[in-house]
């Protein structure tokens, strides 16, 4: 079925390449530099990374055919009504980590224009 389209994953993240490999999806990846990730504060939860998503595969137009596939995607982590960004520095990972313990979180993930959002709940423990 994808072998008549020509299918470009819009990412240079390691395990959405592992994942597309892993299903026997031929692809290249083409990133675009620069694409701006901000969003409106009015956005919450899923409609976050839903808009992340859509930017991104906006700026594949120019190279949008019928016979072209263009997979983008977002991930957020959000917590108490609010997403949490990459850490700065080790000391904001180490504080960031510690406050996800024994919570539930939702992460949102959003490939390809025909958009759609996959939750995932998340259990983090401690393993010491």
């Amino acid at each position: 079925m994808l072998e008549s389209y020509r299918v470009i994953l819009a990412s240079n993240s390691p395990r959405r390449k592992e994942l597309l490999t892993g299903v026997g999806v031929s692809f290249e990846v083409m990133t675009i530099p620069g694409i701006d990730e901000s969003f409106p504060d009015t956005l919450k939860g899923g409609d976050i990374p839903l808009f992340l998503a859509r930017k991104k595969c906006d700026a594949y137009q120019d190279i949008l055919r019928d016979n072209v596939l263009v997979i983008t995607a977002d991930t957020i982590v959000w917590q108490d009504g609010k997403v949490l960004g990459k850490p700065k520095d080790r000391r904001e990972a180490v504080e960031m980590i510690t406050a996800l313990f024994i919570r539930v979180y939702v992460l949102e993930v959003l490939p390809k224009k025909r958009l759609f959002i996959q939750s995932l709940r998340c259990f983090l423990m401690s393993y010491q």
